[in-house]
């Protein structure tokens, strides 16, 4: 968050990247790292990868996504025919379709993980993902620091996250005064478009190639608006390697 020039800025990192693991000295998809060495290490490994800095985590499981988006009274997203059609059946019935639906928590927890109801498969989960991160930014638009006080207390109960409380109720207080529902949100995709090749084999399943330091020299430039990256004209990356380019 940028509160200077009064930005949020969404980044989603593409599970399927594949990354080195120091705790590990292994090679691995970076979903990896959550699974085998716990948020705390997530975050280590983005930070390594991409060469920013992240102040803290919240980690929400699927029960607890449910439960605060319920308590929420819901989310408003724009959900495509197909991806309706693709999550409609018979134990489930029919899903919603549309523009600005409201969806339960069960509902926005199947409209954020499905990823094989289009070609773009994670790319367009992804962006589903965001699309309820900002709905949910959007129903703060209005509300009391009482009212944001209640929602967090009930947020906390339902979270891990090595944020304090303390610091926590303090954004909140923050939020209303200086009215950051309000921001303007910008969205990116981690690797982008021109720093991603995918790549499958025996050994490794579906990756995604990263050129990590174009990669983080980006997201350096999207998040601080300078980067400390200087790269060298005619240096070799992974994908160079990879693909020839």
């Amino acid at each position: 968050m940028n509160k200077s020039e009064k930005k949020i800025k969404l980044v989603s990192f593409m599970r399927d990247s594949y990354t080195y693991m120091d705790q590990f000295d292994s090679y691995a998809k970076l979903n990896a790292a959550c699974a085998n060495g716990g948020p705390a290490y997530l975050v280590e490994t983005i930070e390594n990868d991409y060469k920013i800095k992240i102040d803290g985590y919240v980690m929400v499981d699927f029960d607890s996504f449910i439960h605060v988006i319920d308590v929420l009274g819901g989310v408003r997203v724009d959900v495509p025919q197909y991806v309706a059609s693709y999550l409609s059946n018979v134990k489930y019935g029919t899903f919603p379709a549309g523009n600005n639906v409201l969806l339960n928590g069960e509902q926005a927890l199947r409209f954020s993980r499905v990823r094989n109801s289009d070609a773009n498969g994670d790319i367009s989960r992804v962006a589903r993902q965001r699309q309820v991160i900002n709905s949910l930014i959007s129903r703060c638009k209005g509300a009391t620091l009482s009212e944001i006080n209640a929602v967090s207390d009930v947020i906390l109960a339902n979270v891990r996250t090595n944020i304090s409380r303390k610091a926590i109720l303090s954004y909140a207080a923050k939020a209303v005064t200086d009215g950051w529902a309000n921001f303007t949100i910008t969205e990116i995709t981690m690797p982008t478009a021109d720093t991603r090749k995918p790549y499958s084999s025996r050994a490794t399943a579906w990756i995604w190639v990263i050129d990590y330091p174009l990669a983080a020299q980006q997201l350096q430039l999207e998040l601080y608006g300078k980067t400390n990256i200087k790269l060298e004209e005619n240096r070799k990356s992974a994908l160079t390697v990879m693909y020839g380019r």
